[in-house]
């Protein structure tokens, strides 16, 4: 998830555009982080030193390492630290980033940096760039941090069983198309009431079904809105078990779903979920979404 949201706090802070954030995510397993990249980002070596050991392997044919040992800016012990933190590839992200020239090594240490001491916000600081910001809580402020928790569970869910990240673009246009589109959702009721739903264009739909059924479905029939559907449901079910282990007592209506209409809920934020197949509406409201 530090990749999803760091690129999230870049297309906060518009470092990044939607496509650019689409575009890298969908490139950044391509992409592996070198262990110049890797230095920076842990405080081991400036941009500045990473940079120079750039230069001098132009005139040496030796690794990274190699060169940063004997420059004196890393240990042994460390460079064998770094080799085993590639693997985990939280900052293929960064590693894209420098890649397509989209910032150099010191505009890029600087946003780690920045990112790091705000990465706890980040989510909350998108959902308050749209609608969440304007919903009046006032009666019942403990739902607008529910809005917030079960926003990082669907994110996290669409990586888990679509196998990509997704992150919430503040800056989007929501989608109002001349375009087919098809909505599910589902009801919370019990010690909290909560309605979620998804909002998407047939194409992104049907995107989102084959990835979550892992069949080749061609059509939005009732396979792909029953898969869809499932999809909510055991992300809700997620959600539950967290309120569970908060002794709140919640059950899941059946879903619902109808084709070409915008739904309309009490204190309903409509937030833009974009992916790399393409963007989407997630439905957070305090009851019954209506359609």
């Amino acid at each position: 998830m530090l990749s999803q949201y760091f690129a999230q706090y870049l297309l906060n802070h518009h470092f990044l555009t939607a496509q650019q954030v689409r575009e890298l995510l969908d490139a950044e397993s391509k992409h592996h982080v070198k262990l110049g990249v890797l230095a920076m980002s842990q405080n081991l070596m400036t941009a500045e030193q990473v940079e120079q050991v750039h230069h001098l392997q132009v005139s040496c044919d030796r690794l990274f390492g190699e060169v940063a040992i004997d420059e004196g800016y890393l240990t042994e012990s460390q460079v064998k630290t770094l080799l085993h933190a590639q693997d985990s590839g939280n900052l293929n992200l960064g590693q894209a980033i420098i890649d397509k020239n989209i910032m150099s090594l010191p505009q890029l240490e600087k946003v780690i940096k920045d990112y790091k001491k705000n990465s706890n916000m980040v989510l909350t600081d998108a959902l308050s760039l749209i609608q969440l910001s304007k919903i009046d809580f006032s009666e019942i402020e403990e739902v607008r941090e529910l809005y917030t928790e079960y926003t990082d569970l669907f994110l996290r869910s669409v990586l888990r069983f679509m196998d990509t990240a997704a992150v919430v673009d503040p800056h989007a246009e929501l989608v109002h198309t001349d375009k087919e589109t098809v909505v599910v959702s589902q009801r919370l009721m019990g010690d909290v009431i909560l309605t979620t739903g998804i909002l998407a264009e047939e194409a992104v739909f049907l995107e989102m079904a084959r990835r979550y059924s892992q069949e080749d479905i061609t059509e939005v029939n009732e396979l792909a809105i029953d898969s869809v559907s499932e999809f909510l449901n055991v992300t809700n079910g997620l959600f539950v078990v967290n309120l569970s282990n908060r002794h709140l007592d919640v059950d899941l209506e059946p879903q619902k779903f109808a084709r070409n209409e915008v739904p309309f809920g009490n204190k309903q934020a409509i937030i833009h979920v974009n992916t790399r197949f393409g963007g989407f509406e997630l439905i957070i409201a305090a009851d019954e979404i209506i359609f």
